[in-house]
């Protein structure tokens, strides 16, 4: 396995798409299955690319993209512009013919498609290719919907860092100041051990919460090689995305109302109801979270049923797949979130309501600035990262009341 972390250039929403397809062959498969038996699995749904259009892949797409992943990282997966980007060269009586055939055959597979036009003299089966044929036909949103959904298979894993499921839990409303607020307790679970690597109680159910607890996580413990999760906003962030990437994290995702491969975190927020929440009422913010604390500390050192151990026993006792960020490589900057500003013409952008100067950059553009959710006092902007300095009218007025040096003339 590649060690080495990828450039932490913005990637396209394409290249994203891909490598969500591509994370499973990244890492060792569970089940012992062969890499091709891996690639014929993935390719064998269709799925939805960025454009919302139904694509089907073969086994061989999937590996070269694999191989394009390993020398390029994200980068490597986008697609390279090509001189007739927007041309087709399928004939307007060819078109016509397709969409009339799909119109009245919704569950034809494009094959079976292809092999009636060619029946039928409306295809040579040379001019144009069939490739063609099939990139317009995507492009077209002309491919056959997928017919049923994935079967559903329970799994575990005995590494530590295999596999990290995440998730909220609505808790109590406290009093914060002046008004009541709703809490919010965000755990990620061990799948192996059931360790809880990281785990708090915030005001919000946010991708900055779920960033900062997984760097924290990180940090700690390594980078694991599956990241599980639902279908909520934060959980299906972009941003997300980005660091799964930048990390080679494999991101699976509940499918929608079927939540069955949630099953450890639920169980394990009912006992987190029963045994905490249930029993020791808190009145402040800081009340409920030392209490969640101290109550993970305990719950550790407490005989698990399925395990037959202790949490924290069952952690030390197995071997980890985590890996380790390489030395010389900060932290940090892998989780950067990323937004798009406007620069106004004075050389600045606007930030969280404050402003920062830009000054190289061209007025009337926008640019990709990065920022860390616990620290937005400090942003980033362009390809070489440079520091976002911010706007001080008053430094910037006194460089021009002072008077420039002047230079004396020997005698």
């Amino acid at each position: 396995m590649n060690q080495h972390f990828p450039a932490l250039a913005p990637p396209t929403d394409l290249a994203l798409w891909r490598y969500g397809l591509i994370s499973p062959l990244l890492h060792r498969d569970p089940a012992g299955r062969t890499v091709q038996e891996v690639l014929e699995e993935v390719a064998r749904p269709a799925y939805r690319d960025p454009q919302g259009r139904s694509r089907r892949l073969s086994p061989e797409t999937l590996r070269k993209w694999l191989s394009r992943f390993r020398v390029g990282g994200l980068a490597g997966l986008a697609d390279r512009k090509r001189s007739d980007s927007g041309a087709t060269s399928v004939p307007t009586a060819l078109v016509e013919k397709i969409r009339t055939l799909r119109a009245e055959h919704p569950r034809w597979t494009l094959a079976v498609l292809f092999r009636f036009l060619y029946r039928e003299n409306a295809w040579n089966g040379r001019t144009p290719s069939a490739a063609a044929l099939y990139r317009f036909c995507r492009s077209a949103g002309l491919e056959r919907k997928p017919a049923s959904p994935d079967d559903c298979r329970s799994f575990a894993f005995e590494e530590f860092g295999s596999l990290w499921v995440a998730d909220f839990l609505h808790g109590p409303r406290i009093q914060v100041g002046k008004e009541r607020r709703k809490t919010y307790i965000h755990v990620i679970l061990d799948d192996a051990t059931r360790f809880v690597v990281a785990g708090g109680v915030f005001l919000r159910e946010s991708v900055d919460v779920l960033i900062a607890e997984l760097k924290q996580a990180v940090r700690c413990h390594g980078v694991p090689q599956r990241f599980y999760s639902d279908n909520g906003a934060a959980y299906r962030s972009r941003h997300l995305r980005v660091v799964g990437g930048r990390l080679q994290i494999q991101m699976p995702h509940t499918p929608p109302y079927r939540p069955q491969g949630r099953g450890k975190i639920e169980r394990f927020f009912r006992t987190v109801r029963e045994q905490f929440l249930n029993v020791t009422p808190a009145r402040t913010l800081a009340d409920l979270r030392q209490g969640f604390q101290a109550w993970i500390a305990s719950y550790h050192q407490t005989l698990h049923e399925t395990l037959g151990c202790a949490p924290l026993q069952k952690r030390v006792s197995v071997s980890s797949a985590c890996r380790v960020v390489p030395e010389g490589i900060p932290i940090d900057p892998l989780f950067f979130m990323e937004r798009r500003c406007r620069v106004y013409n004075d050389g600045t952008i606007r930030f969280r309501r404050k402003a920062f100067e830009v000054t190289d950059c061209l007025p009337g553009s926008r640019i990709t600035v990065f920022y860390d959710p616990e620290d937005g006092a400090k942003i980033w902007y362009g390809e070489t990262y440079q520091p976002a300095r911010p706007l001080n009218r008053e430094s910037n007025a006194r460089r021009y009341q002072r008077p420039p040096a002047r230079k004396e003339t020997p005698a």
